[in-house]
Order: C-alpha cells, then structure tokens, then sequence
C-alpha cells in the first residue's frame, strides 16, 4: 500500500536502508530513527525524515515521537521483551499497524528435508538471541491483545547487503577478506555440509513493504527467507567466485571452533541446523511477492561493496585469533608461509593493525583485552552496543 506515514526505527541498519528506499519507492512518507553513528546515505534525496537520538533514553526524542501519529511503525530495534514494551507504548494509541521484526532462528530446526512454517515448534536452545526475541514476541500479543493495537510479526532469517556477508557463525567483514586475499578460511566440518538460506536485504525490503496497510497482515506472523537451498560451503564457494580467488577451505570439527571463539556458540548451534523454510503463508497474502536475487547474483552485487570499504582494527584482531586457530588446526609448511606473509604485509601497512593483530595470536593478550573490554562495559554500559566490541570476541 502506498500513501502512507511510516516511521522505521533502526533505519540506517543492515535491513533498515534497503527498507526506507523500498518504502520510498513505494510512494510512502518515511520518516527513520537513528542514534546517529551511521548516516543514511541519499536520505535527504528520498525526502526521508531523520530523526536522531537514542529511542530509550532521550527524552526529547520521546517527547517529538510521541506527538506524531504513523500508519505504520516498523521496529527492528527491539531485541528483548522490555525495549518492546518500552517502545510499544510510546506510539499507543498513534500507530494503526505495528511490525516486530524478530527473526526465524527463534524456530527450532527443520526435520527431514519438511520446510519450515510459522506453526513450527520454537526452539529450547539456550542461546540468548533467539530466546530474547521469543519472549519479546509473547509480549507483543500480551500487549497488543490488552490495548487492541494491530501488530504483524516478521521473522527474518540470515539477511546479507553491502554492509554484512555471513559465512557461517562469522558475519564480518574478515571473512571475506582471506578469501579475497586467497588465504586460509576456517569452518566446522558439520557446518559446512548444513542447508542454510540467505537473503538479500533488497529481497526483504520489497516483502516488508508490500505488509504495510495490508489487513490480511493483522495480528498475524510471517517468516520471509530466500527459497534458495544452499550449504555453508557452497556460500564460500560463490563468494571465492565473485572475487576470482581459488577457494582455501580448512575443515575443523565444530566444538574445536566454539571452545575457541565462545562467543560465536550459539551461532555455530544455529547455522549447523536444517535451515528450510516453507514461505507459503506470506506467499498467500502477497502472491505478487518474488525473490529478486540468487546468491550468487546477490554476492555479486554487495561483495565488490563491502571490499572496497576499510577495515578497521577489530578486523585485524580477528585475523589474528583465526590464524591462531588455523595454526593449531593445520601447522603445515604452507600454512606457516602464508601467516608469516599476512604478517609482513602488516607490517608495511603500519603498526597498528600489526599490533592488533599480534594481540588476537595472543592467548594471553586476548584474555587481558577481553577482561579490559568487560570493565570498560561495566563503567559505560553504552559501549556494550558498539559493533566493534564484538571483534573482541566478548559478546
């Protein structure tokens, strides 16, 4: 539906940008909300209203919200049930239509090669993302049923644009670069045979918008994932292709992985599940709804993007802890070669990323950064948002 207010909070996110042009496109008002560390490239070109500020702590931001009536409201920064709430009630009784984005990993996994339905049992895992989300949707129908305001539940699986590919549990950039340098890539032997499904954000952008206004929408929950079938291997294999590199692949076994970068378990649980997911009841209510994009026409189109960005430090720490790990993995001749390379050509760069990445070599320096990390996060606990803190292998 066109012609409407819509009001995206996290808009400048890996799915929000696509989101706010799609909306655009679509003849729609947006208006984004942003604590201001990533700018929306062209916003000002859409005509998109951008409205800065922390949604949960600035009170002044709260105050210009809450005097402002939207057709459509589409939250993709709630993560627990509380933020949910908090956010539910600034818009009460000024929102006709309120979408969740939580996410499909909240599903367990998928049983003989049966796709996945909105029906299908959530999981028991203890991995806090998903459960977050599950207690955050249960809130929402809680909420909602009390005050009677109209809700729709998306749940997004693995979403990938110009600004993040995943392999696997890994969804930063560092990946990407060893292939594209044809070094070495690590990646847990049962992980690499597991059936995934990979969306392009662009994908998702178009089906969320083609939700707003649509009452058959109403109180209802949809998962939108790319009908495409492909194996975590297969994924590295078409993004070595787009760069033109020969595929360097290391298998280890997955608990060798997690028992090394701890904090990527409950990915490595989530991403080594059958991933297949039976779009039929979102294909009911959009029937006009068609994926744009193949993998390998996607990686195609956001991998040339994100290599020519630089990195910053945090990427080279996690080259260090993944050739630490390769090391013990595979101490060959050729692997000791290609480390010792990586590193002189750190060295040219300059200093800082050497030393950055001699800490993540490092067991013990790791250790002493991880615990500096974690006081620095008890002092200001605002740090504990900051994507750069998760290459530090503390979240």
């Amino acid at each position: 539906m066109s012609n409407l207010d819509v009001l995206i909070l996290g808009g400048t996110g890996i799915i929000g940008r696509d989101l706010c042009r799609e909306s655009v496109v679509a003849g729609n008002r947006v208006t984004l909300v942003s604590r201001g560390h990533i700018k929306m490239p062209g916003s000002a070109d859409l005509g998109v209203t951008v409205m800065t500020g922390d949604l949960y702590r600035d009170a002044s931001l709260i105050a210009a919200l809450r005097s402002k009536n939207f057709d459509v409201v589409v939250d993709l920064l709630s993560f627990n049930s509380d933020q949910l709430e908090k956010t539910l009630g600034i818009f009460a009784g000024r929102c006709k239509q309120y979408i969740f984005v939580s996410s499909a990993t909240v599903y367990a996994p998928s049983q003989g090669g049966i796709g996945i339905s909105e029906a299908h049992d959530f999981t028991f895992d203890t991995w806090s993302y998903p459960i977050n989300k599950i207690r955050a949707e249960a809130r929402l129908r809680q909420v909602c049923g009390a005050t009677g305001q109209v809700f729709t539940i998306l749940r997004p699986y693995i979403t990938y644009s110009d600004r993040r590919v995943p392999f696997g549990a890994w969804e930063a950039k560092v990946i990407l670069e060893r292939i594209s340098a044809g070094r070495t890539v690590l990646i847990g032997e049962a992980l690499a045979k597991s059936t995934t499904s990979l969306t392009h954000s662009n994908d998702l952008a178009l089906a969320t918008v083609l939700l707003f206004g649509n009452s058959m929408a109403a109180n209802e929950d949809f998962h939108i994932a790319s009908d495409e079938q492909v194996s975590w291997q297969r994924v590295h294999e078409v993004a070595a292709d787009v760069v033109g590199v020969p595929l360097k692949l290391l298998f280890a076994p997955d608990a060798v992985i997690k028992h090394h970068f701890r904090e990527l378990s409950g990915k490595i649980a989530d991403r080594t599940a059958a991933r297949i997911f039976d779009n039929s009841k979102f294909l009911a209510v959009c029937p006009q709804f068609k994926f744009r994009y193949s993998l390998s026409a996607g990686f195609a189109d956001v991998i040339p993007k994100i290599l020519s960005e630089k990195s910053f430090n945090g990427s080279a720490i996690s080259q260090g802890r993944i050739d630490r790990l390769v090391g013990l993995v595979n101490n060959s001749t050729s692997v000791r070669l290609e480390q010792s390379s990586y590193q002189k050509l750190l060295r040219k760069k300059g200093t800082t990323n050497f030393l950055f990445y001699r800490i993540g070599r490092s067991v013990a320096a790791m250790k002493l950064l991880q615990y500096s990390v974690r006081v620095m996060i008890k002092v200001f606990p605002a740090l504990k948002r900051s994507a750069r803190l998760r290459f530090f292998g503390t979240n």
